[in-house]
């Protein structure tokens, strides 16, 4: 499952609880809440897409998070 940051718009956090469920009905399994940032992250199953997110309201931005991998520490390149 795709693991989501989601960036808040100011007026979303005035009822932050309330955009948080509507992320849930929109597919995501909510992993933390940062009340006093305006974040939320979590993961969206890879059936529904980030566009379900971004559709509620008072979202800001959806970023996928992404992995890095720097190889094992005997290799020539890190």
């Amino acid at each position: 499952m795709p693991r989501v940051v989601i960036s808040l718009d100011e007026t979303a956090l005035q009822d932050i609880d309330e955009t948080v469920a509507a992320l849930r009905r929109a597919g995501l399994s909510v992993d933390d809440v940062l009340r006093t940032t305006g974040v939320v992250t979590g993961s969206i199953d890879g059936t529904r897409v980030l566009a379900d997110l971004r559709s509620v309201s008072g979202v800001r931005d959806v970023e996928q998070e992404r992995g890095y991998d720097v190889g094992p520490p005997d290799s020539e390149v890190q």
